[in-house]
């Protein structure tokens, strides 16, 4: 006989016990587990109360009725840890890490269940000289890379849609029409509900593109592919492919909206490539031509003037919109037929080495054309141990962070480097730049290590010594004393910004364990999953020191950061805060609100806690010396702050 996984609910619904008994026992023993109080709640207006699933694992899952979840005030389980997953429909999942196996109670709080967003807005078209309603236009999501647009929702008579995001939504959506040109519109607020406003969809005009093959390429069937490159997005918008028949010469995409695109048309071989920009105008149809030359492009990997057998090359055209995936020989050679003409990128990956990322190619187009790829045998080389017992940690995965220069341009790169059985580990350190190298094991103070390696520097030693230090616990909660679970809090103390801070996470009463050295003061940047931001100054004490008690405020209001240069167009630049006095560094800004959205040189953040604000816009995501470049107050509502960003 097997053993059996036993669920009880008590007659009052309060109470529900879920256990494993062995196949021998007749009765499940409640007093032998513990217990977590918590209180389950959601919004009214969004279908609450709801049936819920309740996870402790991955085979482990309840569903309480409706009916029940809003008398259920206790989970008993067996000593262990857990993170237990609340989900209902309409709902974002909630999750609360638990250590039952060390406390006989634990108190969850309030879980409440936010929404799922919700996405409205309205579509209009010209017609007759003015903007009407649009029915049956189509709301999907961008998926580029899987050249597909899963559909989302489809506007009513008047215009209007109504769609609910589901979690981890695409950051992307298009908006498209039979017969108008499409728009793509980025989310500024996927955890919250957010209007898009009026969307315009002006008629479409037709693009012709004209290919000239020679003859042996007139038995081959070749795809044409049509991309659209949309202000403030970094992916580009696929709009349509079409197959280029032996017979034919050309395709036509129609119903395009105005903007820059770029057209891509493959043969069979992965070099058989060529991209070719083409501006689309409103309202003016346009042609545009794609000669194919072949040319044999010839290159060898080396690495330390050795061939490097068995490399995977890529190369690549500015945007990257298409990559050639290729393999090194017994004699590190690669190549073959290539149609792209001009300068080209590329990078060597390979399991010795890591990948190493090439600046632009010698001009290619000649036949044959040489690109070789030489990579200098430069390690840096390190021991993670104990800096107490000098014990190696085995098999230890070191977080790599480097910023290469690669022909004057920085090129960052983040990767895991993995020791062997004692400890030791190489890395390549192809091309000059500054090299970060970051370990934070369970009961360890987080190391980190930063070594700026020059042209002309050999190879580099690079220890990581890692000691206990002590702990200091962090109690993270709102206003009216309700514990912040799950919130995310970086460790600002060790890292320079843009760096890689050590991160830990509150659990269900919203503690959290920050590890340092006696006497250290540690910055903390809290980002609670509700929204909201704060910074935190934890002073460090003995192994038997009081937790530490912070406040953060509840989500209130938003702020636009408009940027413009001096000559009034829009601008981009790393948003830094001062809130209440205290510095939030561009890297945080980007982890709690990502990148720049909507129009072009805007950033929306969301959720902030009522406060005073001071913004700067940089462009080297350095701390400020300057004065602050605009102060604003928020409380409610959105409030919005132009800069002027310095030319570079």
């Amino acid at each position: 006989m097997e053993s059996r996984r036993l669920v009880w609910t008590s007659d009052d619904g309060k109470r529900l016990a879920v256990a494993t008994v062995p196949a021998s026992a007749e009765t499940l023993d409640l007093g032998k587990l513990r217990d977590v109080t918590l209180h389950v709640a959601g919004d009214a207006s969004r279908g609450w109360p709801a049936d819920v699933r309740i996870g402790f694992g991955r085979d482990a899952i309840v569903t309480v009725p409706a009916k029940s979840v809003v008398k259920l005030t206790t989970i008993s389980l067996p000593p262990a840890r857990y993170t237990i997953a609340f989900q209902a429909e309409h709902y974002v999942t909630a999750a609360r890490n638990i250590d039952l196996a060390s406390n006989e109670r634990v108190d969850a709080g309030e879980v409440r269940l936010r929404p799922l967003p919700l996405l409205t807005g309205t579509v209009v078209t010209p017609k007759e000289g003015k903007d009407v309603p649009l029915s049956g236009a189509d709301l999907s999501f961008s998926a580029p890379k899987l050249r597909v647009s899963p559909h989302l929702a489809t506007t009513d008579e008047k215009g209007a849609f109504r769609a609910e995001l589901p979690e981890d939504a695409p950051a992307v959506v298009v908006v498209s029409h039979a017969g108008l040109g499409s728009k793509t519109i980025t989310l500024e607020r996927r955890g919250t509900d957010a209007n898009l406003g009026t969307i315009r969809l002006v008629p479409g005009v037709a693009l012709t593109v004209k290919v000239a093959r020679p003859p042996e390429l007139r038995a081959k069937p070749l795809t044409v592919t049509l991309y659209r490159k949309d202000h403030g997005f970094f992916e580009p918008t696929h709009v349509a492919s079409r197959e280029l028949a032996t017979t034919a010469d050309e395709v036509t995409f129609d119903n395009l909206a105005p903007a820059e695109h770029t057209v891509i048309v493959e043969g069979d071989g992965p070099l058989a490539r060529l991209s070719v920009p083409v501006t689309i105008e409103e309202g003016k149809p346009a042609a545009v031509e794609v000669p194919i030359e072949p040319y044999t492009l010839q290159g060898r990997v080396t690495f330390g003037g050795e061939p490097l057998d068995g490399a995977k090359v890529e190369v690549f055209p500015p945007g990257q919109l298409w990559r050639a995936p290729l393999t090194a020989a017994a004699d590190g050679s690669f190549g073959g037929t290539s149609w792209q003409h001009g300068r080209l990128s590329g990078s060597v990956n390979d399991a010795r080495l890591g990948t190493v990322y090439f600046g632009d190619s010698p001009e290619l187009g000649a036949d044959p054309s040489v690109w070789n790829f030489d990579i200098r045998k430069r390690l840096i080389a390190g021991r993670v141990y104990d800096a107490e017992t000098k014990a190696p940690f085995p098999r230890a995965v070191v977080t790599e962070a480097a910023v290469m220069l690669v022909d004057n341009h920085q090129i960052p790169y983040r990767g895991d480097v993995h020791a062997d059985d004692d400890g030791n580990f190489s890395i390549l350190a192809a091309r000059p730049g500054r090299y970060e190298l970051r370990f934070s094991p369970p009961d360890y103070v987080p190391k980190r290590v930063v070594l700026e390696v020059a042209e002309e520097d050999g190879g580099r030693q690079a220890d990581l010594a890692m000691e206990h230090g002590t702990k200091q616990a962090l109690l993270l909660r709102w206003p009216d004393g309700a514990p912040i679970a799950n919130a995310t809090v970086f460790d600002g103390n060790a890292p320079e910004p843009g760096g890689l801070p050590p991160t830990y996470r509150s659990d269900a009463a919203g503690a959290a364990m920050i590890r340092g050295k006696k006497g250290e003061m540690h910055t903390l940047y809290v980002l609670p999953a509700e929204g909201s931001i704060a910074v935190v100054h934890l002073p460090i004490g003995d192994s038997d020191a009081k937790p530490v008690d912070a406040v953060v405020g509840r989500p209130a209001g938003a702020l636009r950061v408009v940027g413009v240069d001096p000559d009034g167009k829009p601008a981009l630049g790393g948003v830094i805060l001062r809130y209440n006095g205290d510095f939030i560094p561009p890297d945080i800004v980007m982890r709690r609100y990502g990148g720049p959205g909507g129009a072009l040189g805007e950033r929306l953040l969301d959720r902030l806690p009522a406060g005073m604000y001071e913004v700067w816009l940089s462009r080297q995501w350095t701390l400020p010396s300057q004065p602050a470049m605009a102060r604003v107050g928020i409380s409610t509502g959105e409030e919005r702050v132009q800069i002027t960003v310095p030319k570079p």
